[in-house]
């Protein structure tokens, strides 16, 4: 019976396509409306729009965090680390961060990703270590210089982890896999 009257049902959806509807914007977002090829900015409040030849998109434009996942890195004095951090920010100008780029938080992360990269590869362990301040200054600022074309303003970046990595072979054969146990690593003085 309802795949019988499933037609009716997109009909009355697309009858309700000919009406405005209504949008409600929190005061804590912003709005965009796309109508072809122009683009409308709204601010918090009710909106109406047809989404025959319209579409609305909301995004909160307050302060907001990404954490960002672990990297492995080399430090300029050939040290392995992992690394991660958090970036706090909020949307300045939300047609730049919505209509002029397709994934905003993923373009946060991969940009983020990419500076933090940079200033530990480009400096040496000690320094990092003895300078976390200095250093989450300087990924803040690189952060807004690339981020501000975006629509964003950075409030603050910061490495949350920062340690040396170990790593660890497994040695295999063809048919067996032999992991060596902690008590052997140490000995061998890998």
């Amino acid at each position: 019976m309802d795949a019988a009257l499933g037609w009716l049902g997109k009909v009355f959806d697309a009858i309700l396509t000919l009406f405005p509807h209504r949008e409600i914007i929190r005061i804590t977002h912003k709005g965009v409306i796309f109508k072809g090829k122009r683009i409308l900015v709204k601010g918090p409040g009710v909106h109406w729009y047809c989404p025959l030849w319209s579409e609305i998109v909301t995004y909160p434009v307050v302060r907001q965090s990404n954490n960002l996942p672990s990297q492995n890195l080399t430090t300029k004095d050939l040290i392995p680390v992992t690394v991660s951090g958090v970036v706090f920010y909020k949307i300045h100008n939300i047609e730049q961060a919505l209509a002029r780029q397709w994934d905003l938080e993923d373009n946060i992360k991969d940009i983020a990703l990419g500076v933090i990269a940079d200033c530990i590869t480009g400096n040496e362990f000690e320094y990092i270590n003895k300078s976390r301040n200095t250093l989450n200054g300087l990924i803040t600022e690189e952060l807004q210089k690339e981020l501000r074309i975006y629509g964003v303003t950075i409030i603050k970046a910061k490495l949350t982890d920062f340690a040396k990595t170990h790593v660890v072979s497994v040695v295999t054969d063809s048919t067996t896999q032999y992991v060596p146990s902690i008590k052997e690593i140490s000995s061998e003085g890998l």
